[in-house]
């Protein structure tokens, strides 16, 4: 058994994995690691396939067909065994003691949801990115209270803490077959998926001013370049949210 299970969904990420995968290595015997080719035509795969022969106990390579990260942050889900999950995406690295702080929280308070801020790494400098929530723990009734407002999108019409999934260290007990990334919807996917882990959890700490991960800006990414289906994409999005926070009784979302 693992305590955590790291999934790194890979897109043609040679040029920056084996940062990211170095990384994830100080965890040792205490976690797997994923790594989850979304049918690269780079060298991704050779690099995958190197890591799991070299530490055959922690890292596991899979392979697929082209499909989007959606589909292999889902593959990553359906086979992960850690106690809690991660993600990491391929062009970023973690601080070496990253998990070790969060798994400590997490199993200090028996939390369910666990989530630091990150380092933007542009090009020279680096700036943290951090949320307009309150920092520490949270129980059912205060998620309701204070954090439920903000599940969706902040008063000043910002995405919510949540959807840098990649942030977020959660348990494996909510990795139901309902939490799955939408398949089809290409931008701002984590969106609807952190915030649907974070209202199927009973608690939630946040650790405001902890910046572990180091999210890499690549110009050359989804998120910042153009394309002229976006706008649908987020048409999409909306109806799942709608579909998904519509009918709630809990707290009124519209």
């Amino acid at each position: 058994m693992k305590l955590l299970t790291f999934t790194v969904p890979c897109f043609n990420s040679a040029a920056y994995m084996e940062k990211c995968i170095e990384s994830l290595l100080p965890g040792g015997e205490d976690v797997e690691i994923l790594i989850v080719d979304d049918g690269s035509t780079d060298d991704t795969a050779a690099i995958a396939d190197r890591y799991e022969k070299q530490y055959p106990t922690i890292v596991k390579a899979i392979h697929k067909e082209n499909g989007g990260v959606s589909t292999a942050r889902n593959t990553g889900l359906e086979i992960a065994v850690g106690d809690y999950i991660t993600f990491v995406d391929s062009d970023d690295y973690i601080e070496p003691n990253m998990y070790e702080q969060m798994l400590n929280k997490a199993l200090e308070y028996d939390c369910d949801v666990v989530l630091c801020d990150c380092l933007k790494e542009f090009d020279g400098y680096s700036e943290i990115y951090s949320h307009n929530i309150r920092s520490g723990f949270y129980d059912y009734n205060q998620l309701k209270i204070e954090y439920y407002p903000h599940l969706l999108v902040t008063e000043n019409i910002e995405y919510p803490a949540t959807i840098s999934n990649w942030r977020l260290l959660w348990k494996n007990a909510l990795n139901t077959p309902q939490m799955r990334y939408e398949q089809g919807i290409r931008y701002s996917e984590d969106l609807l998926f952190g915030a649907k882990l974070i209202y199927n959890a009973k608690s939630f700490y946040y650790m405001k001013g902890c910046a572990y991960y180091h999210y890499v800006i690549n110009n050359d990414s989804a998120s910042h370049t153009y394309a002229p289906d976006k706008w649908t994409d987020y048409l999409k999005l909306h109806a799942k949210i709608k579909e998904a926070f519509g009918g709630k009784k809990i707290y009124d979302f519209s």
